[in-house]
């Protein structure tokens, strides 16, 4: 019943109860700020309790202390990393996968439309719009059915989300398949997709044209927040600094999911057989580096689990490697174990950004135009007090 299902201080909207319920008596609906959350059709409730039992955030899942290894890392295909928005990892696990006779990549695209949601994918030219960094939510849908039905079927499936995404996946499948790799990404939060349609529309983004893609961090200067988008059929646009509104929020975390200031997933004890984020104590030169030019960017790889690591071994010749520990990987990285506190701005962000236009809010919060070199390091340091696909 829906009473006993979390209220929006800490649903995700991983959607697990939604993808449970075989009566369709669950809908996922947007709320007054944009996110999902699982509404109960009360005439077509049975009161099975399926969706309360396959909640994660209810019934958190008992992840076994293993020792994990961890690595800065980046992908040694020198295109595939100047083209992901960090390291390059999320790019060499699909290819692996892609190699597979069977393989399967499921993660984060947007459409044409620029609504953000899982795709499944089994062919190379699906890359480009499944890697690099999404600071938006995205629609799960009914996508762990699909799965379900992939992995009975033999396919071996490659799944990135976010920490709640995989739960909730885990969740749903309620048991471990060999078949199944996950990768779960070290999550800053998630701003409301309607607060990023809105952004879009401020910033002269139509909603009536078609996208090949949005890109928050461009491929053309990877380990910089500079944002640009791409028209069908039209070359990329660069989005100016001084339009930065919604990342400059994101960034000083006051529009995340109210539910994202109360994690239930992140620490030390990963939700995926494999962790990936940002590297960024070697990016502000806090920790030793061997690897040559980090311009491009470094990744943290952490393998948590047997299955992680069977992948890993298998795929590690594609990755440059430097074993690191665990406090090195914490380094200007907090939300690897730790939640960001909610700031008093989160009471009226969103009516801010909605109502202001991007200059007028960035000179209301001061947020200053940066060159790319300063601007990174303020926001390593704001990032202190961090989605891949």
């Amino acid at each position: 019943m829906l009473q006993n299902l979390p209220n929006r201080e800490h649903c995700t909207g991983c959607s697990a109860c939604y993808n449970s319920c075989m009566h369709e008596a669950i809908i996922m609906r947007q709320d007054k700020e944009g996110f999902l959350m699982p509404i109960i059709d009360e005439d077509k409730c049975v009161r099975c309790n399926v969706c309360v039992k396959k909640c994660p955030v209810i019934n958190v899942p008992n992840i076994e202390e293993s020792t994990k290894k961890i690595f800065a890392a980046y992908n040694l295909n020198k295109e595939q990393h100047q083209k992901s928005a960090s390291g390059g990892l999320f790019s060499a696990f699909a290819n692996y996968f892609y190699d597979l006779k069977n393989g399967v990549i499921c993660a984060s695209a947007f459409d044409l439309s620029l609504n953000l949601r899982f795709d499944i994918s089994t062919e190379k030219k699906d890359l480009e719009k499944l890697r690099g960094s999404k600071y938006v939510q995205s629609e799960v849908g009914l996508i762990y059915r699909e799965i379900r039905k992939l992995l009975i079927d033999g396919k071996s499936v490659f799944f990135l989300g976010t920490p709640c995404q995989v739960a909730g996946l885990r969740a749903y499948l309620g048991k471990e398949y060999d078949n199944l790799f996950t990768v779960d990404l070290v999550c800053h939060g998630v701003p409301s997709p309607k607060l990023f349609k809105s952004y879009l529309n401020s910033i002269g983004i139509s909603s009536k044209k078609e996208y090949d893609n949005y890109y928050f961090r461009s491929q053309k200067n990877s380990i910089y927040f500079i944002s640009s988008v791409k028209p069908v059929g039209e070359h990329s646009m660069f989005i100016p600094y001084n339009q930065h509104s919604y990342i400059s929020a994101y960034l000083r975390g006051w529009i995340h999911r109210e539910s994202c200031y109360n994690c239930h997933f992140t620490g030390k004890h990963r939700q995926g057989d494999c962790t990936i984020c940002d590297f960024w104590g070697i990016l502000a030169g806090k920790t030793s580096f061997l690897g040559g030019d980090k311009s491009m960017g470094v990744s943290m790889l952490m393998v948590n689990t047997p299955t992680g690591e069977r992948i890993f071994s298998e795929m590690k010749s594609q990755l440059y490697l430097e074993e690191k520990s665990f406090e090195e990987a914490l380094i200007d990285n907090h939300n690897l174990i730790h939640s960001d506190e909610r700031p008093p701005e989160r009471d009226f962000m969103y009516d801010e950004l909605i109502t202001l236009s991007p200059k007028e809010f960035m000179r209301k919060y001061n947020c200053k135009l940066y060159t790319p070199t300063s601007f990174v390091k303020r926001i390593i340091r704001r990032v202190r007090n961090f989605f891949h696909i």
